[in-house]
């Protein structure tokens, strides 16, 4: 039991660093579409890599057909894919369902969200509930005022059909007749 936890959390934290990984190559794709004075839907990140530092891919490309020989194919496959999408999808997948669910939390969360009306209903059950005031949400202190219409700011303003200025009704207009 304490293995499959030990495993699931070390998923869990692979797919963080995953997302963490698409994030990063999100920002590299927009900075090498400035560098390059393109902008597309998405960059390969191949085209991403080869912008920003091209002896480096260089180098990957060498030691990669080293190591893989003929399954360096694949490799080149899966690198015409945007990085933010090569590293979120997986990313996702795995911080999504290796995560710890906490049964235990979800109730306590359950519990306090119906804490109110668990409240209200023994209240009245104990006839602390005074019916007479009506609605208990509003306190009988509160203070009710009409909200101003949307007309009265214009009714304090004289507009001159041929003047681009709007002018009070108490000042003088400065216009020189």
């Amino acid at each position: 039991m304490v293995i499959i936890k030990t495993m699931k959390r070390g998923l869990f934290i692979i797919g963080i660093g995953f997302l963490a990984l698409a994030f990063i190559s999100g920002a590299a794709e927009i900075a090498a579409q400035g560098i390059a004075k393109q902008l597309r839907m998405y960059m390969p990140i191949v085209e991403v890599w080869e912008i920003l530092s091209p002896e480096t891919l260089e180098q990957f490309r060498d030691d990669g057909v080293g190591i893989l020989g003929s399954d360096w194919r694949t490799v080149e496959m899966f690198m015409l894919l945007p990085g933010w999408l090569l590293f979120g999808v997986p990313g996702l997948f795995l911080a999504l369902f290796f995560r710890d669910h906490d049964v235990d939390a979800d109730k306590n969360h359950e519990e306090a969200v119906f804490l109110y009306d668990e409240l209200a209903k023994r209240a009245n059950e104990e006839g602390m509930s005074d019916e007479s005031q009506g609605d208990d949400v509003m306190p009988s202190t509160h203070i009710r005022t009409e909200p101003a219409g949307l007309d009265m700011a214009d009714e304090h303003i004289e507009v001159d059909d041929d003047e681009e200025t709007k002018t009070p009704p108490n000042k003088p207009n400065n216009k020189a007749d």
